[in-house]
C-alpha cells in the first residue's frame, strides 16, 4: 500500500494509461505532420492547380503567386521569402515536361531528386527476369547530374525594358546576380543565365537561372502592343493659340507642334516612336507609334484678370459642352 490510498496496481494502471495516451498523441501528431509535409511538397498544391493543368494555367498561377510572395514586396518577411522559393521550385519542376512526367510517375520527388523506391523497384524487376545479376549500387560520388534550373520574376518599367538596363537580383537559391536587360525586351520574355542555377551532383554542371521579365505600368507610359501612350499638360494659351512643346518618349525628348484650338483629349501621333520588334527575316523591324493625349491645365490658385475676362466674354459667348437632355432623364 502506498500513501494516499493508491495501490501498486492502481499506479501501474495509471502509468499504462498515460503511456498509451502519449503514444496516441505522438502518432496522431506525426501523421498530421506527414500529411502537411506531403501537401507542401506537392508542386500542384503549392501552385494551386490540378494535375491536369495546362502549361498556360501553370504559368498564370505562378505569375500571380510570384507577385504576391515576391521578396521585394515584403522585405524582411522570411515566411514570404520561403513561400516564394517553394512557388519558384514548383514552377520550375512543372514547367519541364520531362520532370513533370517523372514526378507524376513517382520517379522523382518535388525537389527533382530520384525516389529511393523507384530504384529498388527497378532492381526487383531485374532480379525477377534473371538475365543478369543485379550490380551493386555505385557510390553516390560517382553519379554526375546536372543541377536544377531556378526561376525568378524581375519587374522593370516600360522605359527600362525599351532602352535596356542592369539590375541586381537575389535568386531563390541565395545567389545575387547582376542581370543585364537588353534593349527592346518584351513583357513575359525569359532571359537564360547559363550555369547560374543549382549546383550539379557529383561534379555535374550547374543548372541555369531563368529570369522572366514583368513590365510594370508606371505613371508616364502605357503600352498596347507596339504602340505607346502618354499624357502631356499644356497651358490655356498653348491650347488656344498653338505652340511648340517638348514631349517625353521612350527614345528621348522630341519637339512637337500643338495645333490651335486644342483641347483636353486632343491626341497627337508621333510616328515610329513606339516600341520596336526585330524580325528574324531580312524584313525591317516593326515600329509602333507614340500617342500623346493633351490635358489643358488652368493657372494654379486662379487668376483675377482671367476670371474677369471670362465673365465678360461668357455674357456674349455662352456655349454648351454637355447633353442638355440628361437633366430630363435624371432619377429623382
Amino acid at each position: 500500500m502506498i500513501k494516499g490510498g493508491f495501490t501498486v496496481n492502481t499506479l501501474k494502471s495509471s502509468l499504462s494509461f498515460h503511456i498509451s495516451l502519449t503514444i496516441i498523441y505522438t502518432e496522431t501528431g506525426r501523421a498530421n505532420k506527414d500529411e502537411e509535409t506531403d501537401m507542401m511538397a506537392d508542386p500542384y498544391s503549392i501552385l494551386g492547380v490540378t494535375r491536369s493543368a495546362s502549361p498556360d494555367e501553370i504559368k498564370s498561377a505562378y505569375r500571380r503567386l510570384a507577385r504576391e510572395t515576391h521578396p521585394d514586396s515584403k522585405p524582411g518577411d522570411k515566411t514570404a521569402e520561403n513561400r516564394f522559393k517553394a512557388v519558384s521550385n514548383a514552377y520550375s519542376l512543372l514547367l519541364n515536361p520531362a520532370k513533370r512526367h517523372k514526378f507524376d510517375a513517382g520517379e522523382i520527388d518535388a525537389d527533382g531528386n530520384r525516389r529511393s523506391g523507384s530504384a529498388s523497384h527497378s532492381a526487383a524487376h531485374g532480379c525477377k527476369r534473371g538475365t543478369k545479376k543485379a550490380r551493386p549500387p555505385r557510390e553516390r560520388s560517382s553519379i554526375k547530374a546536372r543541377g536544377a534550373d531556378v526561376t525568378y520574376v524581375l519587374k522593370v518599367s516600360l522605359l527600362e525594358a525599351t532602352v535596356g538596363t542592369q539590375k541586381a537580383v537575389r535568386m531563390t537559391n541565395g545567389k545575387t546576380l547582376k542581370v543585364r536587360i537588353p534593349p527592346k525586351t518584351e513583357d513575359g520574355q525569359t532571359l537564360r543565365l547559363k550555369n547560374q542555377g543549382m549546383s550539379g551532383l557529383g561534379g555535374g554542371p550547374s543548372g541555369d537561372a531563368l529570369v522572366e521579365i514583368l513590365i510594370e505600368t508606371d505613371g508616364t507610359f502605357r503600352a498596347d502592343g507596339l504602340d505607346v501612350y502618354s499624357e502631356e499638360s499644356v497651358s490655356l494659351p498653348e491650347a488656344m493659340l498653338g505652340a511648340q512643346i517638348q514631349v517625353r518618349t521612350l527614345h528621348g525628348t522630341v519637339r512637337v507642334t500643338v495645333p490651335e484650338n486644342s483641347n483636353s483629349g486632343t491626341r497627337l501621333r508621333l510616328k515610329g516612336k513606339g516600341l520596336r520588334r526585330e524580325n528574324d527575316t531580312n524584313k525591317p523591324a516593326e515600329k509602333g507609334d507614340h500617342y500623346v493625349t493633351l490635358t489643358v491645365s488652368l493657372p494654379k490658385n486662379g487668376n483675377g484678370a482671367l476670371k474677369r475676362f471670362v465673365k465678360k466674354w461668357a455674357l456674349k459667348n455662352s456655349y454648351s459642352v454637355r447633353d442638355e437632355n440628361l437633366n430630363s432623364n435624371a432619377i429623382e
